[in-house]
């Protein structure tokens, strides 16, 4: 699985990225736990891992790195459907102490969602940009997740039942399952319906005008492919 998720994410993250996370797999991680399926690593694999490189000397960002490189690939394991958990998720970091722990009325209170007044005075910032305007308000009104948004296509909406079918999402580079595996069917009001028909009316006539043939994808980039989080967090 290694290999074949080296392989997978060569065009997907920073060459810098990749070129690290292959350092420490094929230096580390693979010749001590490579003899594993991805299956049946737990806990107990990579904290005798974790304790051996420190033992080794080598210095904690490094053991860091390696662990880094390591998590990133169970991850996307996880949301591949290979293991069900990522065995490394807080491993080698510093336990909470009671001071640190919070309740969930407590955890509530530190989330922070935009106000009405925020909400619409961010969509109305955003009201002119054709390419961002309905995903925005699909967004903040209908409590889709960003990937999940990104990887809708015009045939996912029913105008007749004005409803919106969302069963996959778009993560690093490539279509997956969403977050809880579930397809689901969600409602739209008339207003987000309106909205959509105004958007999809202008991707029909920028996709004949960039050349991409039917529009694929309801939120294109500027070359057709779904937009990435990391964009429209700059929008």
């Amino acid at each position: 699985y290694a290999t074949r998720w080296l392989a997978l994410i060569e065009h997907e993250k920073d060459p810098n990225t990749v070129r690290n996370y292959r350092e420490r797999l094929e230096s580390h991680v693979l010749p001590a736990l490579g003899h594993f399926k991805v299956r049946e690593l737990h806990r107990g694999h990579l904290k005798a891992f974790l304790a051996q490189k420190r033992s080794q000397g080598h210095a904690k960002n490094s053991v860091r790195l390696m662990r880094a490189a390591l998590s990133a690939m169970l991850s996307d394991a996880v949301d591949d459907g290979i293991i069900m958990a990522n065995p490394s998720f807080q491993i080698g970091r510093r336990k909470a102490s009671r001071a640190d722990k919070l309740t969930s009325s407590e955890r509530l209170q530190k989330v922070r969602p935009l106000t009405w007044e925020q909400r619409d005075a961010l969509l109305a910032k955003v009201k002119d940009d054709r390419r961002h305007a309905a995903l925005f308000q699909l967004l903040a009104k209908a409590g889709l997740r960003p990937g999940e948004a990104f990887a809708l296509r015009p045939g996912d909406i029913d105008w007749k039942g004005r409803t919106l079918r969302v069963e996959r999402a778009w993560n690093l580079g490539r279509v997956k399952p969403t977050k809880t595996y579930e397809e689901r069917t969600v409602d739209l009001t008339p207003e987000m319906v309106r909205s959509l028909e105004r958007h999809v009316a202008w991707l029909k006539t920028e996709a004949l005008r960039s050349g991409w043939g039917e529009p694929e994808w309801l939120f294109p980039n500027d070359q057709g492919l779904p937009l990435d989080e990391s964009r429209v967090r700059r929008v």
